[in-house]
């Protein structure tokens, strides 16, 4: 198994952490919120990886306090 930070090409998988039809976001809308994680300093998207297909997804948002 590989960990590695989530990309926007990840947006779209048909691993998601939500069954069908419970997640309203669009494609563009994950992929931008992917885009946002990566630019931030305090947050971060991981996936694991089995055999090149997504296996898991870990997402840490961070805060807006200094400690």
């Amino acid at each position: 198994m590989r960990i590695r930070p989530a990309t926007e090409k990840d947006a779209g998988t048909s691993f998601m952490l939500l069954e069908p039809g419970e997640r309203t976001t669009t494609v563009e809308e994950e992929r931008e919120q992917l885009r946002r994680f990566a630019a931030a300093g305090n947050r971060v998207a991981l996936v694991a990886e089995e055999n090149g297909r997504l296996a898991g997804l870990l997402e840490v948002p961070g805060g807006r306090f200094r400690r």
